[in-house]
């Protein structure tokens, strides 16, 4: 079973995440990096666009693209933001196309 607190996401199965420092972590390859990206703090704006036929996800850090960051997805994809180190707020959108969006506010 997954757990936050003993693998963060991105370091635990099943799992892609990108780290504050910009380091991108995927699948539960413990803490090795497979890309570096760009540093984010208070007030960035981090996004992930998500191509479930693809199984990829692109990577956008204050308006700076990285195209296909993870790749190998399956299914299914369950959105998640966390945040290890210091107080942070999030807005977490969920769009299938331009007229439906769903947003969850942590």
């Amino acid at each position: 079973a997954w757990s936050a607190v003993s693998s963060p996401v991105g370091r635990a199965p099943q799992s892609w995440g990108v780290a504050s420092s910009g380091a991108a972590y995927a699948s539960g390859r413990g803490n090795t990096e497979i890309a570096r990206l760009q540093r984010f703090s208070a007030g960035s704006c981090v996004g992930f666009q998500v191509d479930f036929e693809r199984g990829t996800v692109d990577v956008f850090i204050d308006g700076r693209e990285f195209p296909e960051v993870f790749e190998g997805l399956t299914m299914p994809v369950f959105p998640a933001v966390s945040n290890c180190r210091s107080p942070a707020r999030y807005i977490l959108r969920v769009r299938e196309d331009d007229e439906n969006e769903e947003e969850q506010r942590a």
